[in-house]
């Protein structure tokens, strides 16, 4: 959708700096929406945002009616750095994932896993759980995982994130560059 809520600008990072940007630059592709919410998780345990379950079907352009040819979820860094429960995280994850199939049946679709940032520090085992659940859940729906954690061993959230507020979550210029290396890698198969 047009109006949907996105976390990144000009006061946190370049736009040209995004992994997603870098992607569609990278690949020659065009963006039909962004839909990356600031707070936001894959279920319903925070009330004033919207889960990713809600969001799932608003990835369609409305100003253009454009649908999107690929979709690349980055989801679940919220939940696990707020400790949610796995089997909740999991439920919502397949609805998700379910919605996107519904209503986008012709786009690749691929699930990213998460990195470590400033809330998981100490907490690998519980990180490393809900990477294992995004990697079944996305193969038993028939996509592609981009495997992050895998791919980018020398992920360092001291340096690859920013500092926002209280937390390192959100990547810095560099953290987007291995994140973007990763997407088109995978992209181009």
């Amino acid at each position: 959708m047009s109006s949907n809520s996105v976390y990144y600008n000009s006061s946190k990072i370049a736009y040209s700096d995004t992994w997603w940007y870098q992607t569609l630059n990278g690949m020659d592709y065009e963006l039909c929406v962004n839909n990356s919410c600031d707070a936001s998780r894959v279920t319903s345990t925070r009330t004033d945002i919207k889960s990713g379950v809600e969001r799932a079907s608003q990835l369609h352009n409305n100003n253009t009616g454009k649908k999107p040819d690929i979709v690349v979820i980055y989801m679940g860094t919220n939940d696990v750095g707020n400790s949610i429960a796995l089997q909740t995280f999991e439920a919502a994850y397949i609805e998700m994932l379910d919605i996107v199939k519904t209503n986008y049946p012709a786009a690749d679709v691929y699930c990213c896993t998460l990195l470590p940032e400033s809330r998981t520090e100490g907490r690998i085992d519980e990180l490393e759980a809900y990477n294992e659940s995004i990697c079944s859940i996305t193969t038993s729906a028939g996509y592609t995982v981009i495997d992050f954690y895998s791919e980018i061993p020398d992920w360092d959230y001291t340096s690859d994130t920013f500092v926002d507020g209280t937390l390192r979550v959100h990547p810095t210029a560099t953290g987007m560059d291995k994140l973007s290396d990763v997407v088109i890698k995978a992209l181009k198969g």
